[in-house]
C-alpha cells in the first residue's frame, strides 16, 4: 500500500511540475518551482530560438547543463507527419545537433514498391551525397540505420522495414543551428525519393 501511495504522489508531482519532480519530495519540488520557475520561460525561449516558434516541443528529463554547455533532448510535436523526429543538441560556443528521423511508419503506409530495400537505400545515399546543406566548412552528415524488407505477407501483414536516419550538424555560432522547418524540408527530400518508388497499379479496363 505504501508503494502504491508513493507512486500516486509521484504521478501527482509529475503532473503538477513535470517529469523532473518524480524523484524529489513535495517540499523540494515546490521550493524548486518557486525559486527557478523563471527558468521555464528562459528554456522555452532557448528552445524556440534554436528550433523555431512554429511547433510545440517536449524537453526530456535527460536534458542537463554542465561545464561543456547545455544538453537538450527535444521532441517536436509535428502532428500527422511522414517521419517522427527526435533531436539532441549541445549548446555552447560550437553547437552541435543530432536529429533522428524515423520513416518506418511511412514505409508501412505504402502498399507496394517498384524496387527492393537495398536499391532504395542506395538511391537515397547517392542523392544525399549531392546535397550541400551546411556548406563546405561544416556539411551536414547523414547516417542510415535500416533493417527488414519492403513487403507485406500473404495475410496483408507488414513484415518489413525499419528506416531511421541520423543527421549530424555542426553549427558555427550559438544560434546557427537549423530550425525544425528547415529539417522538415531536408527530410522531405528523402520522402520524395521514397514516393518515387511507389508501385503504380494498373487501372481496371486499361
Amino acid at each position: 500500500m505504501r508503494d502504491d501511495a508513493e507512486m500516486d504522489n509521484r504521478r501527482k508531482r509529475g503532473k503538477k511540475y513535470g517529469g523532473w519532480a518524480w524523484n524529489v519530495s513535495d517540499a523540494e519540488a515546490e521550493e524548486t518551482f518557486q525559486n527557478y520557475s523563471v527558468g521555464i520561460q528562459l528554456l522555452k525561449q532557448i528552445v524556440e530560438g534554436v528550433f523555431g516558434k512554429n511547433h510545440t516541443y517536449y524537453v526530456e528529463n535527460d536534458s542537463y547543463a554542465g561545464e561543456e554547455g547545455i544538453h537538450l533532448e527535444v521532441f517536436p510535436e509535428l502532428g500527422k507527419h511522414f517521419c517522427h523526429m527526435a533531436i539532441t543538441v549541445e549548446l555552447d560556443a560550437n553547437p552541435r545537433m543530432m536529429v533522428t528521423a524515423r520513416f518506418g511508419e511511412y514505409l508501412k503506409s505504402i502498399k507496394s514498391f517498384d524496387c527492393d530495400f537495398d536499391e532504395l537505400l542506395e538511391e537515397i545515399d547517392s542523392e544525399s551525397r549531392t546535397w550541400d546543406d551546411g556548406g563546405d566548412f561544416t556539411p551536414w552528415e547523414l547516417e542510415c540505420d535500416a533493417e527488414g524488407e519492403l513487403e507485406w505477407d500473404d495475410d496483408d501483414e507488414w513484415s518489413g522495414a525499419e528506416l531511421n536516419y541520423s543527421l549530424l550538424i555542426q553549427g558555427s555560432g550559438y544560434w546557427s543551428l537549423p530550425s525544425v522547418d528547415t529539417l522538415y524540408e531536408y527530410f522531405e527530400r528523402i520522402k520524395e525519393i521514397i514516393d518515387s518508388h511507389k508501385k503504380k497499379t494498373a487501372k481496371k479496363g486499361s
